[in-house]
Parts: C-alpha cells; structure tokens; sequence
C-alpha cells in the first residue's frame, strides 16, 4: 500500500501518467510475492534435485534433470526450463554445445538467445526460492503445481486489485491485493537444479 495527501492526489491527478505509474508499481510488487511463492513450494516440494550449490551449471547436470523426468514418464514435449537470469547469461550461454553448430549441425541459440533448449521453453526470473550462495532452478512440468486466483467480493475480476481507502489524517491510502492458492501436486514433474550464483 501507498499512502497519499489529498494535495499529492490532486497533483497527481494532472498527471495521469504518474498515478498508472505507481499503480503498476504496487501491481508488480504483488506479482512478485506471487512468483517467489511458487518457486518457494517447488523448492520445498519437488523430491529430486540435481547439482551442488558450489557450481556452474554445465551440460551434463542439465541433460540428467531431463533423463530422470522421462525415466519417470514425464512428457518432453510439456517441460519448461525455469531459470535465474544468473544461471541463464552466466552459466548457460557458456555451454558450448547449445550454440556451436559444429557439434549438432544446426546452432541451439540461432539469434544469440535462448527461447528454447532441446525443444523445451526458457524461462528467466529472478524470483526464486535463494540463499546466499546457491540458486535453484527448476525443470518442470504443469501438473507438477497447481495455483489459483480467485475472484474477489463483489465480482472483481482475477489477479491483482487495486483500490483506494480515505483514511485519517487526510490522504488516500492506495492498496494493492490479490487472493490465491497453490499446491505441489506432483513432486516427481520437476527437478530442482542447484547452481551457484
């Protein structure tokens, strides 16, 4: 929540541009609790994890994150490569293999990008369930959780609401807030992979 003097609203009402500005603002701020929410259930949930907290992320770490998932029956085709942007620019784009056309015949990373890795989608956010010194990310599939966004009184829509409260002393309170849920449904759909950062 933010809290504004009749005077600021009435300033910032000339500014149109200002008030969507701090609205996106607390709106984020509340996708963000959203986001690190899940990763913390699926780093708490997920059974498996490959790699250690002390190193980079090289190919073979990854490539056993994928081989246990369908060891295990988890379609390929509806995996999705959760990555912290550490992990992304600094230790994936290291990789050879994924961008030397030499060893496959065709590059991985043909605009110098990954969207996707061995057919899988790329995911970067720096929302994730850290410590100090190590990164989880997270090869997953959908079943492996579960989250819902409920409809708040009144009939508002799904996802973030944004209202004003008057309040004492003469200003606005303007509050961000969000109803929802999530479970981990299926602890073996994904794997925890630990990287350092």
């Amino acid at each position: 929540a933010l809290n504004f003097t009749d005077m600021q609203i009435v300033q910032m009402a000339r500014k149109y541009s200002l008030r969507e500005r701090y609205a996106r603002q607390l709106a984020y701020g509340v996708a963000r609790v959203f986001d690190n929410d899940l990763s913390v259930n699926l780093s708490q949930g997920l059974t498996t994890t490959v790699g250690i907290s002390t190193d980079t992320l090289v190919a073979t770490r990854l490539e056993k994150a994928f081989a246990i998932l369908e060891s295990n029956s988890v379609p390929r085709d509806e995996l999705s490569l959760v990555l912290h942007p550490n992990v992304y620019y600094k230790h994936l784009f290291n990789i050879a293999k994924y961008y030397d056309a030499s060893q496959f015949g065709v590059k991985s990373l043909p605009d110098g990008a990954i969207d996707f890795l061995m057919g899988v989608p790329v995911f970067r956010t720096a929302n994730m369930a850290n410590t100090a010194s190590a990164l989880a990310n997270y090869l997953i599939h959908p079943e492996a959780l579960a989250y819902a966004i409920g409809n708040l009184p009144g009939g508002v829509p799904s996802g973030v609401r944004l209202s004003e409260r008057y309040g004492e002393s003469l200003r606005i309170k303007v509050v961000a807030d969000m109803v929802y849920g999530h479970k981990i449904l299926r602890t073996g759909g994904g794997i925890i992979i630990k990287t350092a950062k």
